[in-house]
């Protein structure tokens, strides 16, 4: 692949020849590791008390599983040659919405949890001494 053809619009919106071998295997296998780990999150979240913990855990299921059956219908779509659904452009949007999904939860996890991780405990402090 040249990485020339990634600035022509001919390139994304054309039907990719369908993958073969270790390519194949190579997104089979990582889209539904992605799907797995989408289930695993959303099978742990019951089993975590913490309302911080699993409030992550739901986002982090919720974008893997979403993302990776998404995937997987658009990688059966690629290898299947379907007009239209096949384009490699439906790929780069997928990509594009599972960098900001995960950047927005990140942004969460990074900036928004510690100060509800303070806020609780100062409450649970102070609550301590109340009867």
């Amino acid at each position: 692949m040249k990485f020339s053809n990634l600035f022509y619009s001919t390139y994304w919106f054309k039907q990719p020849v369908i993958a073969v071998r270790n390519v194949y295997y190579f997104w089979l296998v990582s889209l539904i590791v992605l799907a797995g780990v989408g289930l695993g999150c959303l099978i742990a979240e019951k089993f975590v008390k913490n309302g911080v913990n699993k409030k992550i855990l739901d986002k982090f299921g919720d974008l893997f599983s979403s993302m990776g059956i998404a995937g997987l219908v658009l990688f059966f779509f690629r290898q299947q040659s379907v007009p239209l659904l096949g384009y490699r452009v439906w790929f780069l949007a997928w990509g594009v919405v599972f960098v900001i999904w995960l950047g927005v939860i990140l942004k969460y996890v990074i900036l928004r949890v510690p100060k509800v991780k303070a806020e609780q405990a100062e409450k649970a402090r102070i609550e301590k001494y109340l009867p």
